[in-house]
């Protein structure tokens, strides 16, 4: 009878948050974030955790089974033995025998940790928008930080490649602030040449900002990484790396997006339409009229 009353009360909130439209432009490729094992008390009252006893208690259990099933749509597998990131245990998130993520817990402040990959992102988002998951990690689950989301951008007309990538960054558009430090820029290119020299390349591919720092970016050849052999089409991927970011980030993902820095500005994001390229000058001067 419980559980048919959970299973009301969440298709409830999901209906009435689901109007809230999605974005189409800016996906989440990962999402990471952690929240103290008594917030699943939030779900029934009883939820205890007894970390003498054992690392969740059955009633425990209930209600994280609940929110992976229920809430999220994966399949939880039992806990593994080993644990990662410096929990003591962990287990797999999957989806019709696919693993998409790992749950993490026992230690780390007595906290649960998810990590949910870009598969998972794309299963999850399939029946949940942001809106809906933000709602759960914060109203009920007290999550006021992610622990790293990454943002990505995909562009099929080849202006946003990594050549405009290497020259944003000569101009100071991948910059926080207008006294901010240029972040590094490194290339991952593998080519191979043939007799007359031209690049023949196996992967294309610029990161800037260290794997270390709060943002990092990759910007790459989607369809090279891919395989794709097909003329005439293009596919590059701009993808950043947010870490300590903060949950309402999934109320608005084009406005975070756009927020990081003139770069990502630069796609000029309205109503899911990409447009071309801008120079600097003309970027600067969106950068208030699109958020």
């Amino acid at each position: 009878m419980k559980s048919n009353i959970k299973n009301e009360e969440f298709n409830q909130t999901t209906q009435k948050l689901m109007p809230i439209q999605k974005s189409d432009t800016v996906n989440i490729t990962f999402l990471a974030f952690s929240f103290p094992i008594s917030a699943l008390s939030n779900f029934p009252k009883e939820s205890i955790i007894d970390l003498q006893a054992e690392l969740i208690t059955d009633l425990c259990k209930k209600a994280l089974k609940f929110w992976v099933n229920d809430v999220l749509g994966f399949e939880m597998s039992p806990t593994r033995g080993r644990g990662c990131y410096g929990y003591k245990d962990s287990m797999t998130l999957s989806s019709n025998g696919e693993v998409m993520g790992l749950i993490c817990l026992g230690g780390q402040r007595d906290t649960i940790f998810f990590q949910i990959s870009d598969k998972g992102c794309k299963h999850l988002f399939s029946h949940i928008t942001p809106s809906v998951l933000h709602h759960w990690l914060s109203k009920t689950l007290t999550v006021s930080k992610l622990s790293r989301i990454d943002l990505a951008i995909d562009n099929f007309d080849g202006d946003f490649d990594c050549n405009y990538a290497v020259k944003a960054h000569k101009n100071g558009l991948f910059r926080t602030s207008s006294h901010g430090r240029y972040p590094e820029i490194s290339s991952k290119n593998k080519y191979s040449s043939d007799t007359e020299l031209k690049k023949e390349y196996r992967q294309e591919m610029i990161l800037v900002g260290s794997r270390k720092s709060i943002i990092h970016w990759r910007i790459y050849n989607k369809k090279l990484q891919q395989g794709i052999k097909r003329d005439n089409f293009y596919w590059y991927r701009s993808e950043v790396e947010l870490k300590k970011l903060s949950v309402d980030s999934l109320l608005d993902l084009v406005a975070t997006f756009a927020d990081i820095c003139p770069f990502a500005a630069s796609f000029y994001l309205d109503k899911g339409v990409k447009t071309k390229a801008v120079n600097k000058a003309t970027k600067f001067s969106l950068v208030a009229g699109i958020l």
